[in-house]
């Protein structure tokens, strides 16, 4: 997506690595075949680009957002911290994308932990966005100055 600038500091995907929605219970009856695994890598990467594209198509009013809310002062300071929503989980039937700042303390803490490590890597300039979808909830993190430019 160059033409927008947008370079997601997030690790690229890559379906050897990925993890697949997990099974619980003892049904031997339930298989996941190559098929639905194929699709399910489809649909995440169908989503994953919507995102970048709505983040690339939207990056101005997306940083202000984020910047409004963090520097508010009528906005407690443990309010400050947080991520941007990505939520595509109506896109389909909407034909609408849903954006909402979230604080940190309304996150599952498994989110906030996998936030907590990318910090320790790069804290520097960085929006942390939580794309949410039918398929996954991703975090992904861009460098507000290219949201600026």
């Amino acid at each position: 997506m160059s033409e927008n600038n947008i370079s997601p500091t997030t690790p690229t995907l890559d379906p050897s690595t990925e993890t697949y929605p997990q099974i619980n219970g003892n049904d031997d009856d339930i298989v996941i075949t190559d098929k639905d695994k194929e699709e399910f890598i489809n649909k995440m990467v169908q989503y994953r680009n919507t995102a970048i594209t709505f983040i690339g198509n939207n990056k101005k009013e997306l940083a202000s957002i984020y910047l409004q809310h963090i520097n508010s002062p009528d906005i407690p300071d443990e309010d400050r911290c947080g991520v941007l929503g990505i939520n595509l989980v109506e896109i389909e039937e909407k034909n609408n994308v849903d954006v909402a700042f979230i604080p940190t303390k309304l996150l599952h803490i498994e989110l906030v932990n996998q936030i907590n490590e990318r910090k320790k890597e790069n804290d520097e300039n960085i929006i942390y966005f939580l794309l949410l979808t039918p398929v996954e909830e991703k975090i992904l993190e861009i460098d507000i100055r290219t949201l600026m430019s």
